[in-house]
C-alpha cells in the first residue's frame, strides 16, 4: 500500500501554487492596466490692437482642463489667408517657425507645460495675404502631448476684431 501525501503538506503545496497563479496573473493583468488620462484644452483667441488691424497681433490662451499635465508642441495656422512664418514675440522656447509643405504656417515650441487646471497664452503676428485680418476667421490646430506622450489635438477658431 502507498503513503497518502499528509494533508499539511497538501495544503502548503496548494497554497504556494494560489500565491503563484495570483502573482502570474497580477503581472499580465497590469501590463494592460494604465492610469486612465483625461486630456481636455479650451482655446481661446483674441486679438490685439494694431496699426489698422494690418500686423495681426494675437493672443490665445490655452487653458488646460484635464487631470494630467500637458506639453505644446505645435501651433498651426490652418487658414489659406495667413501667409509667411507665423512671427512669435511673447513665445519662450519657439524651436521653429515657417510654412508646411500644405501651405499652412506653423509654430514649433519647445515644449511649455501647462499644469492641469492653469493656461498658457501665446501672443504672435500673422501676416495676411491681402488687406487686413480685421473680421477674418482665424483657424488653429493646437497639439500637445501627454505625460504617456499620447497626442491631443484641438481644433480652435475665432474671429479676429481689434479690442
Amino acid at each position: 500500500m502507498k503513503k497518502a501525501i499528509s494533508p499539511i503538506i497538501a495544503t502548503l503545496v496548494l497554497i504556494v501554487i494560489v500565491v503563484i497563479s495570483a502573482f502570474i496573473i497580477y503581472v499580465a493583468v497590469s501590463g494592460f492596466i494604465k492610469p486612465q488620462v483625461n486630456p481636455r484644452i479650451n482655446i481661446v483667441g483674441k486679438a490685439i490692437t494694431s496699426e489698422e488691424g494690418k500686423k495681426g497681433i494675437v493672443i490665445v490662451t490655452i487653458v488646460n482642463k484635464g487631470d494630467v499635465p500637458l506639453k505644446i508642441r505645435y501651433l498651426k495656422v490652418l487658414d489659406p489667408g495667413v501667409t509667411g512664418p507665423v512671427c512669435y514675440y511673447e513665445v519662450k522656447n519657439v524651436v521653429n517657425s515657417g510654412i508646411s509643405d500644405s501651405g499652412f504656417s506653423y509654430l514649433i515650441l519647445g515644449e511649455p507645460e501647462i499644469p492641469p487646471l492653469q493656461s498658457f497664452d501665446l501672443v504672435f503676428a500673422l501676416r495676411p495675404t491681402l488687406g487686413n485680418l480685421i473680421d477674418k476667421i482665424i483657424i488653429l490646430n493646437v497639439i500637445v502631448y501627454t505625460p504617456q506622450n499620447t497626442e491631443f489635438v484641438q481644433l480652435a477658431s475665432f474671429k479676429y476684431q481689434p479690442i
